[in-house]
């Protein structure tokens, strides 16, 4: 008698069975963002999309009541900074020099500092007063198109009024104060006590900071390396998605 035997038919499918599961990638260290001379986080609307899903982003406020000097801003902020796990701060303008104060100051150090379109010291020396005598103008509808001049990419009507209205809500007194700070800004000496890895995000159509103060920070501090992007003054405003690939997410993960 034949014994008939089944023929066993099975398929293997590759993709399932030998499945490579690419390694997940370090987490990256959260962003902690102090503003310009706006003090609030508008402008770092598209730096949080970019950002999203690859590291937390946090905007500290600048105090519109107390001190607006930069040591009085280091010393009031100091307590906002993390405690614990690997922070990078983020500033804009205004705000660079503060962040060089706060990382010598903070207690936990972050691992980083990136700064864009900021100085080291008065980047306008001879033109203080001319600044400070036109500082009322620009809480004037009128200045909207010195606004986007001066900041933004031409055309951007809209973010122009947007500033144009948070600078209103804030005072002519704050910001008055804010730009005799700057006016009066040299931390050169607090920079080259930071052993910290810098970025410097320069905008190659920046009409208000020039490259020379990069430079000048470069100059300055220990391990400071200078990237170039296509973007006026408002750096961390205009074309994010490449400016996070090939600037901001290189510089982070080479920190971890």
């Amino acid at each position: 008698m034949k014994l008939a035997i089944p023929f066993l038919r099975f398929s293997v499918n590759f993709s399932t069975a030998f499945l490579i599961t690419p390694m997940s990638e370090p987490a990256l260290p959260r962003l902690i963002v102090l503003p310009g001379l706006d003090g609030g986080d508008l402008l770092f609307e598209n730096l949080r999309v970019a950002l999203a899903g690859r590291a937390g982003m946090e905007v500290v406020p600048l105090p519109v009541t107390g001190p607006q000097t930069y040591d009085g801003l280091a010393d009031g902020l100091a307590a906002s900074l993390p405690q614990s796990g690997d922070y990078v701060l983020l500033a804009h303008s205004f705000g660079g020099p503060l962040a060089i104060l706060l990382a010598g100051k903070a207690k936990h150090k972050p691992k980083g500092l990136i700064l864009g379109a900021t100085f080291v010291r008065n980047p306008w020396p001879l033109m203080g007063g001319i600044i400070k005598a036109a500082l009322p103008s620009f809480l004037h509808p009128k200045s909207l198109p010195v606004i986007e001049a001066t900041l933004l990419k031409s055309g951007d009507h809209e973010t122009a009024y947007r500033i144009y209205q948070h600078l209103s809500e804030i005072g002519v007194n704050v910001l008055s104060e804010r730009v005799k700070t700057v006016l009066s800004c040299d931390i050169r000496k607090a920079l080259q006590t930071l052993s910290i890895p810098v970025l410097y995000v320069q905008g190659r159509n920046d009409r208000l900071i020039t490259a020379a103060h990069g430079q000048l920070l470069q100059a300055t501090g220990r391990t400071v390396q200078i990237a170039k992007v296509d973007a006026p003054h408002l750096v961390f405003q205009y074309d994010m998605a490449l400016t996070m690939e090939t600037v901001l997410l290189p510089f982070l993960r080479s920190l971890i």
